[in-house]
């Protein structure tokens, strides 16, 4: 723990409670450097709170600029906290962000120099090593803590059924493509019944960790939601287990399980338990 980044987050105003609850308990088990790895279960535990109320509040955090994150599929994401320079907003000036652009799919191209006051719009994904000499993000790069204009799709509110599991599903796929995945009336209708099938705690990391599957199938149709939607329960068993199965790697277990029962056939015919079934 840092005694200076406790310091700091308990001198923060503006937070909502809960919020600031989560912050503190993010930055009790942060290092010098204000990394930590917690999981959102582990959080949920130490608060007293809900999953999904510990999802929010990050998410918040991290609209804030106040928190960056960065997905390690499979484990918990690495968190970082960062409670200098942050100055409290209205709730019009959170509203006025989520107001979609024109085009959705336009990337961000360039960033302009980090304002004390001013939030990052997006999660970085992989944060640079030294982001006040960033000047544009890439790929698997989002400069932390920019005033970045950039058009972010997806369900304004916070409260939305859909805003956590979207946001995660956006951020996984911007961080692996380079551009915002397409969001319209289908998509949140498919984000709905996904989860519907796998529960709001399981939906949102689920999203994430199908982006990071490497398969010939849906990475021909770059992770679309009709492939995740049509294997929920699957890739739910994968991201559990922290295994991806792809059709190539089924063919080799199958090739295994093949060689497997032709031994255990030659070893009854050697014992003379069975005839062989060739003669």
């Amino acid at each position: 723990m840092s005694n200076e980044i406790m310091r700091a987050i308990w001198k923060l105003h503006g937070i909502p409670a809960t919020t600031k609850f989560v912050f503190i308990s993010l930055g009790d088990q942060a290092d010098k450097n204000g990394r930590c790895w917690p999981s959102v279960r582990h959080t949920a535990t130490r608060t007293g709170l809900s999953e999904r109320t510990v999802q929010n509040a990050i998410a918040w955090l991290v609209d804030a600029g106040l928190v960056t994150r960065k997905l390690r599929h499979g484990r918990s994401s690495m968190l970082s906290v960062h409670p200098a320079g942050y100055s409290p907003r209205s709730t019009n000036d959170y509203a006025a962000e989520d107001k979609p652009a024109a085009n959705p799919l336009t990337r961000p191209t360039q960033a302009v120099h980090p304002q004390p006051a001013a939030a990052s719009l997006i999660t970085p994904i992989e944060p640079s090593g030294n982001p006040q000499t960033a000047t544009a993000p890439s790929v698997t790069a989002i400069q932390e803590n920019t005033n970045t204009t950039v058009a972010r799709p997806g369900p304004r509110s916070t409260n939305s059924k859909t805003y956590l599991t979207w946001r995660q599903y956006a951020e996984a796929y911007i961080g692996r493509y380079g551009v915002w995945p397409v969001w319209n009336g289908k998509a949140a209708g498919q984000i709905s019944h996904l989860i519907d099938r796998l529960g709001p705690d399981e939906a949102p990391p689920v999203a994430a960790f199908y982006i990071a599957i490497n398969d010939a199938r849906i990475l021909n149709n770059c992770h679309s939601l009709s492939d995740l939607l049509a294997r929920a329960e699957s890739y739910r068993t994968q991201w559990a287990t922290g295994q991806q199965i792809n059709s190539t790697t089924a063919r080799q277990m199958e090739a295994t399980q093949a060689n497997l029962n032709s031994a255990e056939m030659a070893s009854r015919i050697f014992q003379g338990g069975d005839q062989n079934a060739f003669l």
